[in-house]
């Protein structure tokens, strides 16, 4: 928390403000914050709200143009809001997108922004969600984006209580709901921010599962089966599947370029595939979503299409596999 601070206010642009949402159940984040003296910086103390409920606090109490996410375990180059604002000013972008680094590479601050920048279609980019692409990456999900207040505004007039983070993943959305709603995204093809933990929210729920159920639901008394309401697999501990359930009710919700979009079959039952695949080599337990998966395959797909599907995964578990033995191979070696 306290690298995430610092790297804000070390930034070379100085027009900001830091709302520090705070949903700690002890007095950590207070300690750390109460260590900077600067007017920027704002401190929110909220406790035994659902992620969703925490961010759109922190989001109403915001008063700049521009809305980001950013998360604990990262912090931003110092020269990053200085480049991004200077692409803001230059193409008037209401959504941008940039890089997150997996460690501080000592990027240079030499870089031209407006010459690694690239337009993308919204439409484009659902429909490569549908498909089962991996675009993650791209999609602008505020924790690697950034928002004009103008369309957050557009955006809040569509639910009834006016917020902008909605159902079980904030992040993802907002990023359905700005596609809907925009023409373009633009992306910058290097890294503004860099992570110093691999370990985030979506890799704790795979291990703790009745545990990330709280944190999504909080004390909301929202019933989590509304995040799988809309899916053919009644399963809220496949992350994807709760994600694609978010799609589908954005979708329902927004129209716009999100019209038309839905994942096949097939692709439906890949996606979740490849999620129990993340979960079972973070730990967690798989044996409740290979029977739901593998009860939803054997309805809707066909024989070719299952047998395809299993040998891939297969393949994708012993590569997994054979990779891990060669890192822990070659670790005890340079430990020995």
């Amino acid at each position: 928390m306290a690298q995430a601070i610092e790297s804000v206010l070390a930034q070379t642009f100085g027009d900001f403000e830091v709302i520090v949402v705070d949903n700690d159940d002890t007095d950590d984040t207070s300690k750390i914050v109460s260590r900077f003296d600067d007017s920027r910086l704002q401190h929110c103390r909220t406790g035994g709200l659902s992620m969703v409920e925490n961010w759109e606090i922190g989001r109403k109490r915001c008063r700049g143009k521009y809305l980001t996410v950013l998360e604990d375990k990262m912090s931003y180059y110092p020269w990053s809001m200085e480049k991004l604002y200077l692409l803001i000013k230059t193409k008037r972008a209401d959504v941008v997108v940039w890089g997150t680094g997996m460690h501080d590479q000592r990027l240079s601050a030499e870089i031209d922004v407006l010459k690694i920048t690239t337009m993308l279609s919204a439409r484009s980019l659902v429909e490569d969600y549908v498909k089962g692409k991996k675009n993650w990456q791209k999609l602008p999900r505020l924790i690697n984006s950034c928002i004009s207040a103008e369309l957050v505004n557009q955006i809040s007039k569509y639910y009834e209580n006016h917020t902008f983070f909605n159902y079980a993943s904030p992040d993802l959305v907002a990023a359905f709901a700005q596609l809907a709603l925009t023409d373009n995204v633009f992306l910058i093809s290097t890294n503004l921010i860099y992570r110093r933990s691999l370990v985030g929210n979506a890799s704790s729920a795979r291990v703790k599962k009745q545990q990330a159920a709280t944190y999504f639901t909080g004390n909301s008394g929202y019933d989590i089966n509304n995040a799988v309401s809309k899916v053919p697999i009644k399963n809220y501990q496949l992350i994807h599947n709760t994600v694609y359930n978010d799609f589908l009710c954005t979708q329902e919700r927004f129209g716009g370029k999100l019209l038309g979009c839905k994942m096949n079959d097939y692709v439906y039952a890949r996606v979740c595939m490849r999620d129990i695949f993340r979960t079972l080599f973070k730990g967690g337990k798989i044996s409740t979503e290979i029977r739901d998966v593998s009860s939803f395959m054997r309805s809707s797909l066909s024989l070719p299409e299952r047998v395809k599907l299993w040998f891939w995964w297969a393949r994708l578990v012993s590569r997994k596999y054979i990779a891990l033995r060669i890192y822990r191979h070659r670790k005890k070696n340079l430990s020995s």
